[in-house]
């Protein structure tokens, strides 16, 4: 998790939008990659695994995207994932990772990962 941590502490800095965190499209991948690598799991494209409905419920959380929380927020979220994400024993995953503005959250307050998943047979 120390990983992970040290990666939000730089989007927390780098990724501002006015007042908010905006992770900058790359920074899923990122997220992404630490957290397959805690849950044994292998980060890869789901695209079509999805439409083929290859993948498990998403996994969703959203948390703040105020800088003063945005960290101990997002980390807390994080754990919740990969925990569920071992209990689910996840091969492959693949993760979105954005501030909220674009869905209908004026304020831009809000950020959220969504991971899609599959399983190891």
């Amino acid at each position: 998790m120390k990983e992970i941590e040290q990666l939000l502490k730089i989007i927390a800095q780098h990724d501002l939008r006015d007042e908010y965190i905006a992770p900058e499209p790359n920074r899923g991948k990122e997220i992404g990659e630490v957290i397959a690598k805690e849950v044994g799991a292998f980060f890869e494209d789901l695209c079509i695994e999805d439409r083929t409905g290859k993948t498990e419920k998403d996994i969703k959380y959203s948390f703040s995207a105020r800088p003063s929380d945005f960290v101990r927020d997002a980390l807390k979220s994080i754990d919740k994932a990969i925990k569920e994400l071992k209990k689910m024993k996840a091969e492959k995953i693949d993760l979105v990772f954005h501030n909220d503005i674009s869905r209908g959250n004026e304020w831009g307050d809000v950020a959220s990962i969504a991971i899609r998943y599959t399983k190891k047979s």
